[in-house]
């Protein structure tokens, strides 16, 4: 080889060994610098700690998310729940008051009946002691009264008795009332 060969030969040797040691000096200032590599990697751990708090949080709205669902649902079964309580106990309650109206009906009916075969009874009695022309009918308190004409006497016989019936109705119908609210409340 000749010199300038060998010359140029080296010459490159000894730039590739330099380059090689600017590349080995630089990992060793790397290494060296404790306060780079301290900020690199509390970098590195803030970092994976945002990511954490970020699952963490991502996981906790997903739960809130779940329970609040589960809640929502939970206060509709307990609200229809409820609701068709209610309506039973309100369908019951109807066809109690329905069988008290229908015992009240029934027992009224009963007396009207009682108190109606009575008032004909006395009234048939009464017009067989009667005298002759005169026709008899039962007053008010339980009176007798005399009438030259028989129409007269039905008339407000029928309507003392009507007056009679209500009154008796009415106090049946209170009376059935009294004893179911009483029962309810008991």
């Amino acid at each position: 080889m000749t010199d300038d060969a060998q010359v140029a030969q080296i010459r490159e040797r000894i730039e590739q060994t330099r380059a090689d040691l600017g590349e080995t000096v630089e990992a060793l200032a790397a290494k060296a610098d404790v306060k780079g590599r301290a900020v690199d990697a509390v970098h590195e751990a803030v970092d994976s700690a945002k990511a954490k708090v970020h699952d963490v949080v991502d996981g906790a709205k997903a739960k809130v998310s779940g329970l609040a669902d589960g809640a929502k649902d939970t206060v509709q079964d307990i609200a229809g729940s409820a609701k068709d309580t209610v309506q039973g106990i309100a369908g019951s309650t109807k066809d109690t008051v329905q069988g008290i109206a229908g015992s009240a009906k029934d027992t009224v009916q009963g007396i009207a009946g009682s108190v109606k075969e009575t008032a004909q009874s006395v009234t048939a009695e009464a017009r067989d002691r009667a005298p002759r022309g005169r026709h008899v009918a039962g007053g008010p308190g339980g009176a007798l009264e005399l009438a030259d004409d028989p129409g007269e006497l039905s008339d407000r016989s029928d309507r003392r008795l009507e007056g009679v019936l209500l009154v008796t109705a009415v106090g049946a119908l209170v009376g059935a009332l009294v004893i179911w609210l009483t029962r309810r409340r008991g």
